[in-house]
């Protein structure tokens, strides 16, 4: 559950976002996790395989993808990449049947950052 609004700011000459103030989310198993203000993120990175189907800027992705952007950076600090790369895709994924997306589109985006989102930890 989203406990406040998003509020962004575009970093110029960049496709980059900062985060203006605390973003605060609860999981659907109780846990609370808090998007610093100040936090970088790219929102959506959606493969160009997928981008006919799903844009970027999609306002059923948007909220999660900050948060899943905040979990990813937290797991490149970790050895247990797997499960907690598991874990951050399903948040993103009940992020987005929080926003109301269609299932197909939230099931998709869960495989799509399946199969390609291991790329974006290992940097």
């Amino acid at each position: 559950m989203f406990l406040n609004s998003l509020i962004l700011e575009h970093i110029r000459e960049t496709n980059k976002y900062r985060i203006k103030e605390d973003f605060l989310y609860k999981t659907t198993r109780g846990f609370k996790l808090t998007v610093p203000a100040g936090t970088i993120s790219d929102l959506a990175s959606i493969p160009r395989l997928a981008k006919f189907i799903i844009d970027d800027n999609d306002p059923h992705i948007l909220e999660g993808a900050v948060v899943h952007d905040l979990l990813y950076g937290m797991i490149r600090e970790t050895k247990d990449v797997s499960r907690l790369r598991r874990n951050a895709d399903i948040i993103l994924r009940d992020a987005m049947k929080e926003l109301k997306a269609p299932y197909w589109k939230h099931t998709l985006v869960y495989y799509v950052v399946r199969v390609f989102g291991g790329s974006h930890v290992k940097s």
